[in-house]
C-alpha cells in the first residue's frame, strides 16, 4: 500500500472541511486526578519523608517533598513525556512493513484534519486490538491490528488513528507525565511487593499486608481518572467523525461490543471503566453525524 493510494479509503467515510476542536486543555477532572495523584504519592512518602524529618528537620523534609512536586512539572515538557511515554509503555520501533501501514494510514488522517504528519513518531503497542497515544507526539497501534488474520481495513486503522490523534489535539495526555511521577512511590510499592511475594513463607502475607492499604489509597486517583477520562474519549470520538470517520468507528466499536466486559456487575466496576460502553460510543457516533448533516464535506460518500 501506497501513499497515492489515499482514494482507496476514501469508500465509505466523508470529512468535514473544519474538523471541530472538541477540547482544547486539560478537563477539571484530569486537574481532579493531578491532586489526587499528588494525594495518593504524598501518602506514600510521608513515611520517608516522617524519618527524613526526624533525623534532618521536618523543614527539610518539606523542601523534598516541594521538590518532588516541583519534578512533576518538568514531564509537561514535550521532550521528558516523549522519553516517558517510550520508556514506561515499552513500546517498539514499527518493523518496515509495519511503519509503511501506519505512515499512509496517518497521512489520509493528518489530510481529513488539517495536521502535520511529520511531526509525530509511530510506535507498536503491547498488548492486542488497540491503539494508542502517548508522550506529546507518540501514536502507537498493536501488531495484530497492522498485519496477519486480524488486521483491521486500512479505513478502520485511520479511524483509530484519528481517534488518538484527538487526544493530542485535544491535550488530553498533558498531565499524563505528571500524574505517573507522582504515583512512582506507590509504583515502587508495587516492585517491593512483587518482590516480597517470591520470598518463602512468609513472603507472600507480607506482600498482602503491604498492598492492601495502598491499593485503597490510590482508589480516589483510579476512580476520579476514569470518571474523567470517559467524556474526553467521547470528544476523541467526535473529532473522528468530524474527520469522517464515523461509519468505520462505528464498525470497530461494534466489534468492541462482543468482547467488552459488562459494566452490570455494579457501581464500583463502573467507577473503574476508563472508556464509555460500545453502545453508548455507537449511539454517540450516530448523533454527531446527525447534528453536522448539513455541513459541507471534504470527501463524498461511495
Amino acid at each position: 500500500m501506497t501513499v497515492a493510494s489515499t482514494e482507496s479509503s476514501a469508500a465509505g467515510r466523508k470529512a468535514l472541511a473544519f474538523p471541530q476542536e472538541r477540547a482544547s486543555s486539560p478537563s477539571f477532572g484530569d486537574w481532579m486526578s493531578l491532586a489526587a495523584a499528588g494525594l495518593a504519592g504524598s501518602v506514600v512518602l510521608s513515611l520517608l519523608l516522617a524519618v527524613l524529618g526526624y533525623f534532618y528537620g521536618f523543614s527539610r523534609a518539606l523542601v523534598v517533598w516541594a521538590i518532588w512536586w516541583a519534578l512533576a512539572g518538568v514531564f509537561v515538557l514535550r521532550g521528558p513525556a516523549n522519553a516517558l511515554g517510550r520508556s514506561v509503555a515499552g513500546w517498539r520501533e514499527p518493523r518496515p512493513d509495519e511503519g509503511e501501514i501506519l505512515t499512509n494510514a496517518f497521512i489520509r488522517v493528518c489530510v481529513a484534519a488539517g495536521e502535520n504528519w511529520g511531526s509525530f513518531t509511530h510506535r507498536v503497542a503491547r498488548g492486542s486490538w488497540n491503539a494508542h497515544a502517548s508522550g506529546r507526539n507518540i501514536l502507537a497501534a498493536t501488531a495484530d491490528v497492522l498485519t496477519g488474520e486480524d488486521a483491521v481495513e486500512p479505513v478502520e486503522l485511520e479511524a483509530m488513528l484519528a481517534h488518538e490523534l484527538a487526544h493530542h489535539r485535544h491535550r488530553d495526555l498533558l498531565l499524563a507525565g505528571p500524574k505517573w511521577w507522582l504515583l512512582a512511590p506507590l509504583a515502587l510499592v508495587d516492585v517491593v511487593g512483587r518482590a516480597l511475594s517470591h520470598v518463602p513463607l512468609l513472603g507472600p502475607p507480607l506482600a498482602a499486608a503491604l498492598w492492601f492499604p495502598f491499593r485503597w489509597i490510590v482508589f480516589p486517583f483510579r476512580a476520579i481518572s476514569s470518571l474523567a477520562s470517559r467524556p474526553r474519549e467521547l470528544a476523541a470520538d467526535r473529532f473522528a467523525v468530524d474527520c469522517g470517520y464515523a461509519l468505520p468507528l462505528e464498525r470497530l466499536f461494534e466489534r468492541f461490543a462482543g468482547l467488552e466486559r459488562s459494566w452490570q456487575g455494579g457501581l464500583f466496576e463502573w467507577m473503574l471503566s476508563t472508556h464509555p460502553g460500545a453502545a453508548d460510543r455507537i449511539a454517540e457516533i450516530r448523533g454527531v453525524e446527525a447534528e453536522t448533516a448539513g455541513i459541507p464535506r471534504l470527501v463524498s460518500e461511495a
